[in-house]
């Protein structure tokens, strides 16, 4: 990523400028929190949940900014953000605060991961601190060697979320979803290599890949077999029965096909005509406008496109 951008190549660096654009990547950012709380609810009002994604998303940002550019300001913003939330949060409240604890967390962590990684001016006991307090506030995490969660939940795991011809489990309640448990997927797999165990992005014969292909099918345009008897849990929560697969956002496409395409395709060599197709018409991946803007790990263009293999830009250029 850096040297992509370092020798301006295509995607790295148009990615890379279409960041530093970003409010939420500026060394000038204000804070909306640090708040005592955080809610998020399923219907009805959230106080807490936009401050509290819109800060998590500024110090991944700002930390990825700092590590491009080796400009300070970032890394210093980036732990203002880390260390004010960790020091200020006691509790999570709504109905859906469990999203919260689940999509946020791995936003600061990141950040912090990142900063310990490549940043010699704030102790790493402080950044540990911070990504700590922060993860045992939202629920436990990878940051301390994690979880296994693909086999740990009957209905929200690999098998009861994608069945094998692709389709999700929210694929009739709307595509917005649809995408976002894709993506959240991918992150789980993705981190999980990044600790050194693979397994995960080829369980049960490429699910992932055959999910992602599926959707991405769909949404560009094309029709795909729809089993009504395969939903979520709680699905009568959030308005099923489904008998046909939702229109609802269609062709909307969230930022969350470059990862799984760049490990299944790019590194594994796999075919993901579909997907490619996707991130053909979206050119860049960049902020989340589907759903909320923390939900996701943003800029995957940036972030997680590879050149095919273990090819790295530096040994490509050089």
């Amino acid at each position: 990523m850096k040297t992509g951008v370092k020798f301006r190549l295509d995607p790295w660096y148009p990615a890379f400028k279409s960041m530093s654009l970003d409010p939420l990547a500026s060394s000038s950012y204000t804070m909306l929190g640090p708040l005592t709380f955080a809610t998020r609810n399923a219907t009805g009002s959230s106080p807490g949940k936009k401050q509290i994604s819109y800060d998590s998303v500024a110090a991944v940002l700002n930390a990825l900014m700092y590590y491009i550019t080796d400009d300070e300001a970032y890394v210093k913003k980036a732990t203002e953000i880390l260390t004010g939330w960790a020091n200020t949060l006691q509790i999570l409240n709504g109905t859906d605060a469990q999203l919260t604890a689940g999509l946020y967390r791995p936003q600061f962590v990141n950040a912090a991961e990142i900063i310990r990684a490549t940043y010699s001016g704030f102790a790493n006991d402080a950044v540990a601190y911070a990504a700590i307090s922060i993860s045992c506030k939202l629920g436990l995490g990878w940051y301390n060697e994690g979880l296994n969660l693909y086999t740990h939940f009957g209905c929200a795991n690999l098998s009861g979320t994608i069945n094998p011809f692709g389709q999700n489990s929210e694929s009739g309640r709307d595509q917005g979803h649809t995408q976002l448990g894709l993506g959240n997927m991918a992150e789980l797999c993705q981190t999980a290599y990044n600790q050194g165990d693979g397994q995960y992005f080829d369980m049960l014969r490429d699910r992932l890949l055959v999910g992602y292909e599926y959707t991405a099918k769909y949404n560009l345009g094309d029709d795909v077999p729809y089993d009504p008897g395969f939903y979520r849990c709680g699905a009568n929560l959030v308005g099923s029965p489904w008998e046909h697969i939702s229109n609802t956002s269609r062709g909307q496409f969230s930022p969350v096909y470059e990862i799984a395409y760049g490990h299944l395709h790019q590194l594994q060599f796999k075919a993901m005509p579909w997907t490619r197709k996707v991130l053909e018409k979206v050119l860049l991946e960049t902020n989340n406008t589907v759903n909320n803007v923390g939900d996701q790990a943003v800029y995957r263009t940036l972030r997680f496109r590879r050149l095919p293999g273990n090819v790295t830009a530096e040994s490509w250029w050089n």
